[in-house]
């Protein structure tokens, strides 16, 4: 303890702080930007003319809601035309896989018969009692004939020469003469036919016909081939995808929310020509705030200091301070240009009262301890080395010191300070080893 001198200035008015473990943190200082977690410009998947415009700008809306539609009538028609093709081509393929009807197959067992019937008659030649049935009608057809002609001869005469008969008697005559002509004449073919038999293309052209029957009546029976089915089946897969296609497209016609968020900006209105007939055309610009990214540069020196378990405090600028937020990514490159690498910062947005475009002041903590620390205006330097100035009993008392990190305005001390020391940090600047002091303010803390 120093003995206060006899002459001499009076004592500095000095504030002490006494020394104790602190929670310090090494830190980065850095900027950004805060930007949407997700951020979107929507357009109609499909072309058309808008009809409605649902949203306004900075309406919160939730995932899947409508944002806009356009007129859907030529959809639904395309869609009804895809529906009515699947239908078609289903009730096909069902028919295949089912086979015919039985009265199909008694109808063409029916004709299969009806065929064996007439070839065995054309094989196996006529009865005899039809040959003499067939005799018999040219007999009689050739005296039918006989008597015709000599009554035509003897009423020509009459009409021709003596005009003892009138026209129309003498053309009644001419006509009775000409159909007992042809009358004998099919007989005589009749007659010649059953005494000839059928000519073989007409025997061969029976066969044909039996055994075409015969083929058609096996098909029936067995059902349908299995390339046909397969074939009805591809044609029931395509129009199946075909109705997929119009059923989507008719979804299209409504733009949708793709996630909770707010509505940003429209740039449609009822009867602008929309969708993706207009390339680059946006719609809705849509995005989610209920978190904010930053992405902030930090020097390469601190590559090994840096990771996602450390942790940001953010202040806003026209906005609140000291927020909490998190490590989400971090690059895997330095910029050979600015010798940095990036941080993605993740901060929570409960409320979405932070807005994005935001600038943001960015201290990231990657080291955190508790040590024995004192104000960091206590520790001077000489060419000495670093030493505080403790207060003993109304004397400025000089201690050598080490330090170590420095943390919101505290310093690290790692040797030569016992913890509960009052050391002066303010009015220490100059003060010699011994001067005589006295606490101001609060005194000693």
């Amino acid at each position: 303890m120093k003995e206060k001198a006899a002459d001499g200035p009076g004592p500095r008015a000095v504030k002490v702080e006494k020394a104790r473990p602190r929670v310090l943190r090494e830190t980065i200082t850095t900027a950004g930007t805060a930007a949407a977690v997700k951020r979107s410009h929507l357009n109609f998947q499909v072309p058309g003319v808008v009809s409605e415009v649902l949203v306004d700008m900075g309406e919160r809306v939730g995932s899947g809601q409508p944002l806009a539609r356009l007129d859907d009538t030529g959809y639904k028609l395309r869609l009804d035309q895809a529906q009515a093709s699947f239908d078609a081509a289903s009730a096909s393929l069902s028919k295949l896989k089912t086979g015919f009807r039985p009265e199909e197959i008694a109808q063409a067992q029916a004709g299969v018969e009806a065929a064996q019937a007439a070839l065995e008659k054309f094989t196996g030649g006529f009865r005899s009692e039809e040959i003499k049935a067939a005799e018999a009608g040219l007999a009689a057809a050739q005296a039918g004939y006989e008597q015709a002609e000599r009554d035509f001869e003897r009423m020509k005469k009459l009409f021709e020469e003596k005009k003892a008969v009138a026209a129309a008697t003498f053309e009644q005559a001419r006509t009775r003469h000409e159909v007992a002509r042809a009358q004998r004449d099919q007989a005589r073919e009749r007659l010649s036919s059953l005494r000839s038999g059928y000519e073989q293309a007409d025997v061969e052209s029976m066969r044909a016909r039996f055994k075409q029957a015969a083929e058609q009546l096996a098909l029936l029976k067995k059902g349908f081939r299995e390339e046909d089915v397969s074939a009805a089946e591809a044609q029931v897969a395509l129009a199946r995808a075909t109705l997929k296609i119009a059923q989507k497209a008719l979804r299209d016609t409504v733009l949708r929310a793709p996630y909770d968020g707010i509505v940003v900006r429209t740039y449609v209105h009822p009867g602008d020509a929309g969708g993706s007939g207009i390339p680059g055309q946006v719609a809705v610009e849509f995005m989610d705030i209920s978190s904010l990214e930053i992405v902030v540069p930090v020097p390469d020196i601190h590559a090994a200091d840096v990771s996602e378990k450390s942790s940001a405090v953010v202040n806003l600028d026209g906005g609140p301070k000291g927020l909490k937020a998190g490590i989400k990514a971090i690059s895997c490159a330095i910029d050979p240009a600015s010798r940095a690498f990036s941080v993605k910062l993740q901060l929570p947005n409960p409320g979405l009262k932070l807005k994005a475009g935001m600038f943001a002041r960015v201290s990231i903590i990657y080291s955190e301890i508790t040590a024995l620390a004192v104000r960091s205006s206590a520790v001077m330097g000489d060419g000495n080395g670093e030493y505080v100035m403790v207060y003993d009993d109304g004397f400025a008392v000089r201690v050598p010191v080490e330090t170590g990190i420095s943390s919101d305005g505290y310093t690290q001390i790692t040797k030569n300070l016992a913890e509960g020391r009052p050391v002066i940090h303010d009015g220490n600047f100059g003060l010699p080893d011994g001067a005589r002091v006295e606490l101001s303010g609060d005194g000693q803390k």
